[in-house]
C-alpha cells in the first residue's frame, strides 16, 4: 500500500499553493477587547474590557494612546485607561496580554479634543450624563414656564378686549 505524501514537501510535477497562515492563538472570536466609550478625546478615561480570562498571571491592556498601561481585574478583565492628552486624533490599537502572551486586540477611535464626549454604553449610570443635562433641563423649564406666562399674558389680554368690546355696546 503506497504511503499518502506529505503535504509539507514538495511533490515533484505538482505545484506548491501556498496555504494561509494557521490563525494566532488569541484569535478566538469570543477574546473581544472592548472599550466604553469607543471614540475618546485626549485626556480622557475609559473603561478597557476583554473577555479573554486569564489564569497565567496578569492580564494587562496597552496602546500607544494610553498614558500607562492598565492591569484589568482578574474577576472581571475590565479596567480604566487615561489618553494621552497629547495624542493625536484617530484609531489606535490596544493588545491584551496575560503571562506576556496576547489573549484579544481592540482598537480605541480618539476624537480631536474639541469633540463632544462619547458615552453610555455598558457602563453607563445617571452620574455618566455630567452638567451638560442638569443644564438642559434647567433651560427646558424656564423655557416652559417662559412660555406658560407668555399664555396666560395673552389670554389676560383677550378677555379685557372682550370685555371692553360688550361694555361699550
Amino acid at each position: 500500500m503506497p504511503r499518502p505524501a506529505d503535504p509539507g514537501v514538495l511533490q515533484p510535477g505538482l505545484s506548491q499553493t501556498p496555504r494561509p497562515a494557521d490563525p494566532p492563538a488569541f484569535a478566538d472570536p469570543l477574546s473581544a477587547l472592548t472599550t466604553d466609550p469607543t471614540t475618546a478625546r485626549p485626556g480622557s478615561a475609559l473603561r478597557v474590557r476583554t473577555s479573554a480570562p486569564c489564569a497565567s498571571g496578569p492580564e494587562t491592556a496597552v496602546s500607544p494612546a494610553f498614558a500607562a498601561a492598565v492591569l484589568l481585574s482578574p474577576s472581571s478583565p475590565a479596567g480604566e485607561a487615561v489618553i494621552l492628552p497629547t495624542v493625536a486624533p484617530g484609531s489606535y490599537p490596544i493588545t491584551a496580554t496575560c503571562g506576556g502572551v496576547t489573549v484579544a486586540v481592540g482598537t480605541v477611535t480618539i476624537a480631536p479634543a474639541t469633540a463632544l464626549p462619547a458615552g453610555g454604553g455598558w457602563g453607563a449610570d445617571q452620574d455618566d450624563a455630567g452638567p451638560s443635562a442638569a443644564v438642559a433641563v434647567a433651560a427646558y423649564s424656564v423655557l416652559a414656564l417662559t412660555g406658560a406666562a407668555a399664555t396666560v399674558a395673552a389670554l389676560r389680554r383677550v378677555r379685557r378686549r372682550i370685555g371692553q368690546g360688550a361694555a361699550s355696546a
